[in-house]
Order: C-alpha cells, then structure tokens, then sequence
C-alpha cells in the first residue's frame, strides 16, 4: 500500500464551500460526482473558483453510510451566498496528522486500515493528541487531467484535539 510516512501539522481554519451528505457507501460515486458538479455550479455562478482541491471532511467512522461535507477551499469573502444545499463555512482550525496515499481510489479503503495501523506509533511522541472521530480526504489530483489512476494522489488526514487545550 503506497503511503507516505504520516507527519503531524497544525491546520489553520479555511473557508469553504460545501454540501453537507449522508449516503449509502455502495452509492459513493453516484452522489460525490453530483455533489462535486454542484459546488463548483454554485462557485462559477458566484464568479468564485475554487483555492485548493476537493475535500471531504468525514464526520463519523463509515459502517453502512457515508456522513460528511464536499467541498472545495475559498478565498474568504464575506459576500458569498448559499444556494440550495450549498454552503459557505469553515473547516475548522485543527493539528492533523497525515499521509499521501497514491493509487486508485477503489485502494482508499487499504490505505486508511494502513494509516490506522500507523497511527500509534506516529503520536508516541505527542501523548497530549488525540483523534476526534474526525477524518478528512483531500484529492489533489484531478483524473480528468490524469487518466491513470496508479498516479493519483490523496492526502489522508485525521483531526486531531490536544488535551492540553492548545491548538
């Protein structure tokens, strides 16, 4: 499995825009290409482009369905407007421990069990993290731009609280 060795990073919050969703795994493809294709509506609608890759940010551990929010990193505008189940918010402000995963993304399922299995001895040296159940995808780049999906490339990101209450 082709991940990077994990690296812990303090993350600053980012605006974005996103779509809140809660669908059934086996349909994934079906509602994160919908999805996708409604963000970026919204963003060209509203004259704005997106300032980064894709992201979802998963709320819960995946067992029968997926909860989480699509969407892309703005520039921060005060002006920007919801449309429909489109949003304007902020990812929040976290340290994130991470890995790059290349490949398909049917191998993102093997490559989290690889990250998880990593996890421990990653924060050894940081006994004061702790993940908050929250995980973030974020897919740097684009296959219509690279048809081969062995050259794909995903970062993986767990969120992390520090118990000694800093950031």
């Amino acid at each position: 499995m082709p991940i990077s060795p994990p690296t812990l990073q303090a993350e600053p919050a980012t605006p974005w825009c996103f779509i809140a969703l809660r669908f059934p795994m086996a349909e994934a493809a079906q509602h994160m290409d919908l999805a996708i294709q409604e963000v970026l509506g919204v963003l060209a609608r509203q004259q704005r482009v997106p300032a980064g890759p894709l992201t979802c940010r998963h709320l819960a551990r995946p067992t029968t369905h997926f909860d989480l929010q699509l969407g892309f990193p703005v520039a921060e505008d005060l002006a920007m407007q919801g449309e429909g189940r489109v949003e304007w918010g902020t990812l929040p402000a976290t340290w994130l421990l991470r890995t790059t995963y290349t490949g398909p993304y049917e191998g993102l399922a093997a490559a989290w069990g690889a990250f998880s299995a990593a996890v421990p001895a990653a924060l050894a040296s940081h006994p004061q993290r702790e993940p908050t159940g929250c995980f973030r995808e974020r897919y740097l780049t684009d296959p219509s731009r690279e048809p081969d999906p062995a050259r794909w490339a995903t970062v993986l990101e767990l969120e992390l609280r520090d118990g000694a209450g800093e950031k």
